[in-house]
């Protein structure tokens, strides 16, 4: 019964009770009553009976599965259905699926590495080096295995870095936190060198916010973003520009740019969040389905 195969049932085999069919070929409840209606019926299709199912509980202790590493599955694991193997390897239940059909169980490498990192420079236990919360933004890579942690256990080993759960749950999914991501506003105004580039700046945020428009919301921006024009988008991320003029960077042009779109980005993710919340009233509502048509 190990081989999946179609199977055509005959007049007897039709005419017998469900617990008998099931029985007989080794099949589920919902494929038995199924195949009674059809005629036939996969066998193999159901690696084993609902009854005979083993608990987790009852299997050792898992081995750790590390990015790029494979393990192959003992005849106790082939038992197991998609998601007990799932929630014993913490892995997707596509991925558990190929795993039965395969008995071997793989994880491709999900750590995001910003730069080579040895043995020697990993916390243990996790403790803040060189790390400046004033500072830009400092990252940290989970070892390899830590994003299977949970979120309370990540929060209890970096806890010197004062991680929040939001971080403890994005650091699960991409391998990695920034502990200083939501530091002070960095603000470096120098009067005399933004006068000295006004022109420069101005064309810089109009550039920004034209391109940050364009990638967020398209061509048509101004169906989406109501009341808000080019001026408002443009002024937001001369402002930026405006507090960052007493950096060094300040007289390259490229530089100026990127901190023009992301300060345009900001402004339209701030204004796309006001406009969920905000009270419409009826009036309204009527006078946008005029404009539309």
């Amino acid at each position: 019964m190990s081989e999946r195969k179609k199977v055509f049932l005959s007049e007897a085999d039709k005419n017998l009770p469900i617990k008998e069919l099931m029985a007989r070929f080794q099949v589920s409840k919902a494929t038995a009553y199924w195949g009674r209606k059809r005629g036939w019926i996969f066998v193999g299709y159901h690696r084993v009976l609902p009854q005979e199912r083993i608990a987790l509980e009852s299997l050792p202790p898992a081995k750790e599965l590390r990015p790029g590493e494979e393990i192959v599955l003992s005849e106790l694991e082939r038992k197991l259905t998609r998601n007990q193997l799932a929630q014993r390897y913490a892995i997707g239940k596509k991925q558990a699926k190929e795993a039965l059909e395969a008995g071997v169980v793989r994880r491709a490498s999900r750590l995001r590495v910003a730069r080579a990192v040895t043995s020697a420079e990993r916390w243990t236990p996790a403790k803040p080096r060189d790390y400046d919360p004033e500072s830009r933004l400092f990252r940290v890579n989970l070892a390899p295995g830590e994003y299977t942690y949970t979120v309370q256990r990540l929060m209890e080993l970096y806890s010197a870095f004062g991680l929040s759960e939001r971080q403890a749950y994005e650091a699960r999914r991409s391998g990695y936190f920034c502990p200083n991501a939501d530091r002070p506003r960095e603000i470096e105004v120098d009067e005399a060198v933004f006068s000295l580039f006004a022109e420069d700046c101005l064309k810089s945020a109009e550039e920004g916010a034209r391109s940050a428009l364009r990638s967020m919301l398209g061509a048509n921006w101004r169906r989406v973003l109501r009341g808000v024009s080019m001026q408002d988008v443009s002024g937001a991320a001369l402002d930026r520009l405006r507090e960052l003029s007493g950096r060094e960077e300040f007289g390259s042009e490229r530089w100026r740019f990127v901190v023009a779109r992301f300060a345009a980005k900001r402004f339209i993710g701030e204004r796309l969040r006001e406009m969920k919340f905000e009270a419409t009233t009826v009036d309204e509502l009527e006078g946008r389905f005029d404009d539309e048509i």
